[in-house]
């Protein structure tokens, strides 16, 4: 099997369990965005402790990553497009497990590609919860995001993106 056609069969099994009833439908995906940092953020981050005064460059606007400014692009690279979020942990840290639509690994595979070595941020409801550096694209519609204070700020998370209310 090659890997498209393994794809094709990872996004329809997604798809099926979400039909079935065994994961719950993501009803507003438009919460996750993924949203490109300026060039020189990590810069900004370690020198800075409140929103600088300076204004941002054209195209970008300043955001809070753990207290410190980080420059993000004011139009997200990705909005949306995922099947499925599930509670996941990595060791003592609580995480999301994000699988996209078909359309949205695309999407996400693109962007990745676009920004291998530069920063993205994960913005979940309005908030950016970590803006790692994408060091290989992302082929496989997975994400996984840290950056939640506790399990209880991401099962929040998790039944503000299932339930239909915003």
């Amino acid at each position: 099997m090659n890997r498209n056609s393994f794809l094709q069969l990872f996004s329809a099994a997604a798809a099926l369990m979400v039909a079935a009833g065994c994961v719950e439908p993501i009803r507003q995906p438009e919460l996750l965005r993924l949203i490109p940092c300026h060039r020189e953020n990590r810069q900004w981050s370690t020198r800075r402790t409140a929103e600088p005064e300076l204004p941002p460059p054209s195209g970008y606007r300043w955001a809070m990553l753990e207290g410190k400014p980080c420059l993000i692009a004011k139009v997200p690279a990705l909005v949306g497009m995922i099947a499925a979020a599930e509670a996941s942990s990595i060791g003592e840290t609580p995480t999301i497990t994000f699988t996209f639509t078909e359309t949205g690994r695309q999407q996400l595979e693109n962007v990745t590609a676009q920004y291998v070595d530069r920063q993205i941020a994960v913005e979940i409801d309005g908030k950016i919860y970590c803006a790692p550096v994408v060091k290989t694209p992302l082929t496989a519609g997975k994400l996984q995001v840290v950056g939640f204070r506790s399990v209880q700020e991401r099962d929040e998370i998790l039944h503000k993106l299932k339930s239909d209310a915003p």
